[in-house]
C-alpha cells in the first residue's frame, strides 16, 4: 500500500500545468478592430497575464506543461489600443 501511495505521489509530482490552455487557431481569428470582451469570446478564456505599456495594453495566453523527460510552453499576445481595440496581427511564441 505504501509502496502504491509513492508512486502516485511521484506521478504527481513528476506531471504539472500552468496557464490557461488555449487554441493558437482561435487566436488567429482575432482581428485589428475587436474589442477585448470579443477577443475573449473566440479564444474562449480570459488572458493569464495582463500588461500595460503606454497606451497599449496587452492581453497574453500562456499555457506550459511538463512530464517527467517533457517540457512543451506556448503563448500568444493581443494589442489592444487605449480604446480597448485590436491593433495589429496576434504574436506567438
Amino acid at each position: 500500500m505504501k509502496l502504491v501511495a509513492l508512486a502516485v505521489l511521484i506521478l504527481t509530482v513528476a506531471c504539472a500545468t500552468a496557464g490557461h490552455n488555449y487554441d493558437p487557431a482561435q487566436v488567429k481569428k482575432v482581428k485589428p478592430g475587436m474589442t477585448r470582451a470579443q477577443v475573449v469570446q473566440i479564444i474562449g478564456a480570459e488572458p493569464t497575464d495582463v500588461e500595460v505599456e503606454g497606451d497599449q495594453t496587452h492581453l497574453i495566453w500562456a499555457h506550459a506543461s511538463a512530464t517527467m523527460g517533457s517540457t512543451t510552453s506556448k503563448a500568444a499576445t493581443v494589442t489592444l489600443n487605449k480604446a480597448g481595440v485590436v491593433v495589429g496581427e496576434p504574436t506567438f511564441e
